[in-house]
């Protein structure tokens, strides 16, 4: 009897620590995996939020205050000419492999993108090059100082530090596993890499020596599922405690569930329709300005309900730069008409569009604004590709409209500019942007003189006026910023809003 006595006590101790003293799990739903988690090489948005919580960067963009501020960096200073940056690094850190962070530590991770000789994990990324063009060198000047030297002036600099691809990884790590880093991540984060399974989802677990402090979510996983009907089962059986995924005839139901909490920010993003502008009939301002005439922001509710934020000009609501007052072109069958007839067009015009195939909310915008543009004799041929036939057409210039967007890498107006006018992220990405504007060299030599403005008012309007061009020239029809729409159960805490769209492991808390 005393034995049985023991025996139970054992037990019910042991089922206490299970249910009171183990350390918060959280799982998300996803549709896709990480294709590496390595920074340096990161380029989809399954990867970037993973290297988000997996590293740190230098600075850090808040929510809260719509600031850049201090991280692994935590004072700055630059030369008068701007072309010199000192910063001051943060001490007391340690990568989650037990190594110091330090001055080599971040000459290393930018010697991986900057020195073609570099021989540990020497890599290729078009956005990091396009961010940083006149980067020239990072020196040590001590253990807890670095020097960036750049070939002319970069005034987004400090936002620009903030992008995950400029992270900091753990020499020590990269040196050992070289190509296959980006399964064994190695930053100085708030998270760590526990388990990755390929096809199943990533289990992250709260690193002990955080330099914030413990993460108060101990572990933090990723469940794969591409199927929107079972991922909605999984999330209201339990197994799930946030998705980000859903059929969009399923949103009211869930957000109607007793127990799920719903969470809607725009993001820092720009979705709009580009035209071919190589070729007639869109080499004509007219013919752009009467697509422009011819869409109707109401097509939205329609197709997105109330998921995305429709928007009128370039620069993202809530954006350095973004002007409320730049309103576009009302809708008017009568405007476009007009146009038209002054560019010649009185026969009709039929234009091709190309989309990917997998994109179906797109599909039935673009076929609601066809429907728009017959009224003024246009005929729109809508072409849904795979993305090989996508990219290839997109690369021949076979197509005279199509739809783009991206959600910005950084929180400055650069990071809608830069890839929306650089050849290289064009070729290297194959999405559609306007490298190949007739007018593209002017646009870009104004991006230039922003890039090197070191007077912050002087700078944002500058953007303002590429704005401003973008409207009167009728160069892009914006369209809408992306919404980050989470549903989660009610034991999460969320309260953080970030507008670039990778989430924060660590601000979330668990009931």
């Amino acid at each position: 009897m005393r034995i049985e006595k023991i025996t139970l006590l054992i037990v019910l101790f042991v089922l206490s620590f299970s249910l009171f003293g183990s350390e918060p799990v959280v799982s998300i739903g996803v549709v896709m995996e990480p294709l590496t988690l390595d920074p340096a090489l990161a380029m989809d948005n399954a990867s970037l939020e993973a290297v988000h919580n997996l590293f740190d960067t230098l600075t850090v963009y808040n929510p809260a205050t719509s600031r850049v501020e201090p991280s692994l960096a935590v004072s700055w200073r630059h030369s008068t000419d701007g072309k010199e940056w000192v910063l001051q690094l943060r001490k007391g850190v340690f990568f989650q492999d037990g190594t110091p962070f330090n001055s080599d530590a971040v000459v290393f991770s930018f010697q991986r993108h900057l020195d073609p000789r570099f021989p540990f994990g020497r890599v290729t990324n078009a956005l990091f090059q396009e961010i940083f063009p006149s980067l020239r060198e990072v020196k040590k000047l001590s253990e807890e100082r670095v020097l960036f030297l750049f070939q002319e002036p970069f005034a987004p600099f400090l936002s620009a530090l903030s992008f995950d691809g400029a992270a900091i990884v753990s020499p020590t790590a990269v040196k050992k596993y070289r190509e296959k880093f980006g399964l064994n991540p190695v930053g100085t984060g708030p998270y760590r890499l526990k388990e990755w399974k390929k096809g199943m989802g990533v289990s992250l677990e709260a690193y002990g020596r955080y330099w914030r402090g413990k993460s108060p979510v101990g572990e933090l996983k990723t469940v794969l599922e591409p199927r929107y009907g079972k991922m909605e089962r999984l999330f209201r059986e339990g197994a799930l405690d946030m998705i980000s995924s859903y059929s969009l005839s399923r949103l009211a139901a869930l957000k109607g569930i007793s127990w799920v909490r719903f969470a809607d920010y725009p993001l820092f993003s720009v979705n709009f329709i580009a035209m071919n502008m190589e070729k007639a009939p869109l080499n004509k301002k007219g013919v752009r300005l009467a697509l422009w005439h011819l869409w109707n922001p109401k097509t939205l509710t329609y197709t997105y309900q109330d998921t995305v934020l429709p928007i009128t000009s370039m620069i993202p609501v809530g954006m350095e730069g973004h002007d409320s007052g730049l309103k576009g072109y009302s809708y008017s069958e009568k405007e476009a008409v007009k146009y038209l007839k002054r560019e010649g067009y009185t026969k009709g015009i039929t234009l091709k569009m190309i989309l990917y195939q997998d994109d179906d909310l797109i599909l039935q915008t673009c076929t609601l604004y066809g429907k728009g543009l017959k009224k003024a004799g246009i005929t729109l041929k809508v072409q849904r590709l795979s993305i090989d036939d996508y990219t290839q057409a997109l690369m021949k210039g076979d197509y005279d409209l199509t739809v783009s967007g991206w959600v910005s890498d950084y929180p400055d107006p650069d990071s809608i500019f830069t890839p929306l006018l650089s050849r290289e992220i064009f070729q290297a990405n194959a999405f559609a942007n306007l490298s190949a504007v007739p007018m593209r060299a002017k646009l870009w030599e104004r991006l230039q003189s922003a890039r090197k403005e070191m007077d912050t008012v002087k700078r944002i309007k500058i953007y303002h006026d590429l704005a401003v061009i973008f409207q009167s020239e009728a160069l892009a029809i914006p369209l809408f910023q992306d919404k980050a729409i989470w549903l989660y159960n009610r034991r999460v805490l969320f309260e953080e809003r970030p507008p670039l769209g990778k989430l924060n492991y660590s601000s979330l808390r668990r009931q």
